[in-house]
């Protein structure tokens, strides 16, 4: 017997160790550890998957605020919010894609043994797919959004430089962490899994020490709470933006009041609770209001808050950002300067600006847009400021150069003096020509020209630390936002005031005296154009000769975190003017309302002026010739109102409206009974038809709430 021999006997021989882990318990094994693996995987990509829906509705409601801020336009770091909701949705679509294609492959798996190895293996492997090509389905779709917001926020080319640097090391990062995890922990843990498939063919594993993988690993219990509440917090918050967001918006309701003009005590408590209700329905962070009337504030009043985190109350001394409302100032400066002949509004723009600056693609045109013309919107240009004219945040510190080498590339809409088109560029350059003019900044103009001759205290264009400003929130969900100076305009929308110093200023319109009548004229008179039409707006201001309470000349002014409305009733002497910190809903018609139950008459939707536009159903539908509507949410056949019956008014209606009778009855039902020879109140009432055929007469209110949902 030679040693092979000796050898072959000797193996055959040697004793074994016998098996020390049954089927069953190998079983059981396989599948807590298939378990364990999928829920933290399941709880790692819901993490994933919720701050992606956070991070969707935050850059899909920044990249819709840009584009109304820029007034339909899209900016550089508009479209970079919406190239990131693009980004974000391909990352969130392929996480859920992905596991959804998993639990696919694990259903085809048998619930054995070998089934479950093969599902734990299969859940590795793409996991492992997955990390190993973080950087194209993950870092790759951000890139474009992420890059072009540096770009859009960024200076020069040395500060992208630096911000592109910085976010390639984060991205550098998260790759490198991920690759470590395969190599580190997925790869070795497949290897060992693959090998325990193998073993079950060969009659299954000695011990469960050989397959270490196999046991759960521990998970500390304060790491578990903390995964918890992590998770949480981030579908909590989730929740709160997308009820925030989605949640319909209540928009201000109608005064249940008519005539306040005479202003007691009891006409200030009823306006009292109208605006505090009105604060609560619309979620407004805070309300400053103040009516004037000749020459003297019959109203004033705040409420909720300025800062709302702080819980700082809001008072009739918070200054608030007024936006567009800046431009009856910046038009009413104009005016005074040309009054003392700085200025002649009727001289073209270029004649102050510096030789060789040229406006619009077409600068032979361009060079006869006058001052008048971009006091009153009627110069052609465009509504946006097309680029970054100053480089300083948190201040209007405009960068001529910039502007100029703007003007020279933009169109022209139309040409001067032919339409009307808002223009928010049009108007920053008249603030700076008048600049040029007078050699002095803006801010200086106005304090020395407006500000001390009216004793506003706290109006100004560039804030100081000795004036609080009120914080500007977003819309919804309400989170303090500022806003970006760098394409804006100090003279188109950069003032910040207060509601005292607003109706002060408003005094000075209906008066002679800061302002001369024939300043005032010029100031209020509708704008006409080249073809001799008129426009609806004078310089700085909107003008309604329509309204109940006569001609109202106005101006409103909003962004995504302010807005503001002043208006005057010049027949009347009776000024408003609201403000609040916050976009949406706008306060213009909570203004309106007030100014036109603020005049004498105010009781009556039908003046000489014109005709209320309310109704007292919020919805119409005909049978043949005879209106149903719906009253305090029932639907009733129509029968009468006020006594009236209805087949009088609607022979009326096709008598004097002809094919349109049906619209007007719905529409504009104060005009239509005024023309019949019965003016009716703000209170109507109606006969309506039971569903047993009596009759039974309701007292209701005309409201325009009521007549906005007929039209719809």
């Amino acid at each position: 017997m030679n040693f092979e021999d000796l050898k072959v006997i000797w193996e055959e021989e040697k004793p074994r160790p016998a098996h020390t882990l049954d089927e069953e318990a190998l079983r059981r094994m396989v599948v807590k550890r298939a378990g364990t693996f999928r829920r933290q995987i399941f709880w790692r990509d819901w993490r994933e998957l919720g701050v992606a829906m956070i991070l969707l509705v935050h850059f899909l409601w920044k990249g819709i605020a840009s584009v109304r801020e820029a007034g339909g336009s899209v900016s550089l770091l508009g479209l970079s919010h919406f190239i990131m909701v693009i980004g974000v949705a391909f990352v969130a679509g392929f996480i859920w894609v992905s596991g959804r294609r998993q639990k696919r492959r694990e259903a085809n798996c048998a619930d054995t043994m070998e089934g479950n190895l093969l599902k734990l293996i299969s859940h590795l492997s793409l996991q492992i797919r997955l990390l190993s090509n973080v950087a194209w389905w993950y870092l790759l779709p951000l890139v474009p959004g992420v890059l072009l917001s540096i770009m859009a926020t960024s200076d020069d080319g040395a500060e992208v430089l630096e911000r592109g640097l910085f976010v390639f090391l984060i991205f550098g990062g998260v790759l490198w962490l991920n690759l470590r995890a395969v190599r580190k922990q997925l790869l070795p843990e497949k290897r060992e899994l693959e090998a325990l498939l193998a073993s079950l063919e060969n009659g299954g594993p000695d011990t469960e020490a050989e397959f270490p993988s196999l046991h759960e690993k521990p998970v500390p219990t304060s790491g578990r709470i903390f995964r918890l509440l992590l998770t949480a917090i981030i579908f909590i918050v989730l929740g709160w933006i997308l009820w925030a967001v989605l949640k319909p918006s209540q928009e201000p309701g109608e005064p249940p009041f008519d005539d306040v003009s005479a202003f007691g005590e009891d006409a200030a408590a009823r306006i009292d609770s109208w605006l505090q209700e009105q604060v609560e329905r619309s979620e407004f962070p805070s309300l400053s209001v103040a009516v004037v009337r000749d020459g003297e504030i019959v109203y004033q009043q705040a409420f909720g808050f300025e800062d709302t985190w702080a819980g700082r109350e809001a008072t009739s001394e918070t200054a608030y950002h007024v936006a567009s409302v800046t431009k009856a100032f910046t038009a009413s400066l104009a005016m005074l300067l040309h009054g003392q002949g700085v200025i002649d509004l009727d001289q073209p723009v270029v004649k102050y600006l510096p030789e060789g600056v040229s406006i619009s693609t077409r600068p032979g045109i361009g060079a006869t847009i006058t001052l008048r013309q971009l006091a009153s919107h009627t110069s052609g240009l465009p509504r946006s400021v097309p680029g970054e004219v100053q480089s300083v945040e948190g201040r209007y510190d405009l960068e001529p150069q910039r502007l100029y080498d703007l003007l020279a590339k933009v169109g022209l809409e139309s040409d001067p003096g032919t339409s009307c088109r808002y223009s928010n560029l049009g108007f920053g350059l008249l603030g700076h020509a008048l600049e040029l003019a007078s050699g002095k900044s803006l801010n200086q103009l106005l304090q020395e020209w407006v500000c001390e001759p009216l004793q506003l205290e706290r109006t100004v264009f560039h804030v100081d630390e000795d004036l609080a400003v009120a914080t500007g929130y977003t819309t919804p969900p309400q989170l303090p936002e500022g806003h970006s100076y760098r394409k804006r305009l100090a003279g188109s929308g950069g003032l910040v005031t207060c509601v005292g110093d607003l109706a002060k200023f408003l005094a000075a319109q209906m008066k002679p005296g800061l302002f001369t009548s024939e300043m005032l004229a010029q100031l209020h008179a509708e704008t006409k154009l080249n073809d001799g039409s008129t426009t609806g707006r004078a310089l700085g201001w909107s003008v309604d000769p329509r309204n109940p309470a006569g001609v109202v000349v106005s101006k409103n002014g909003g962004r995504g975190n302010a807005g503001a409305w002043i208006g005057f009733a010049p027949d009347h002497g009776v000024g408003v003017a609201g403000i609040t910190n916050i976009g949406r809903p706008d306060v213009d018609a909570i203004g309106r309302w007030l100014l036109e139950r603020s005049v004498p008459g105010g009781s009556s939707p039908v003046t000489r002026h014109g005709y209320a536009k309310v109704a007292p159903y919020s919805g119409v539908r005909w049978e043949e010739d005879r209106p149903i509507v719906r009253v305090e949410g029932r639907w009733s056949r129509l029968v009468s109102i006020n006594g009236i019956p209805i087949g009088q008014i609607m022979d009326f209606a096709v008598k004097e409206f002809g094919g349109i009778a049906r619209k007007r009855f719905a529409e504009d039902l104060p005009e239509l009974l005024s023309k019949m020879g019965h003016d009716p109140d703000w209170e109507v009432t109606l006969g309506l038809e039971t569903e047993t055929g009596s009759v039974e007469t309701l007292r209701v209110r005309m409201t325009e709430e009521n007549r906005n949902l007929v039209r719809k």
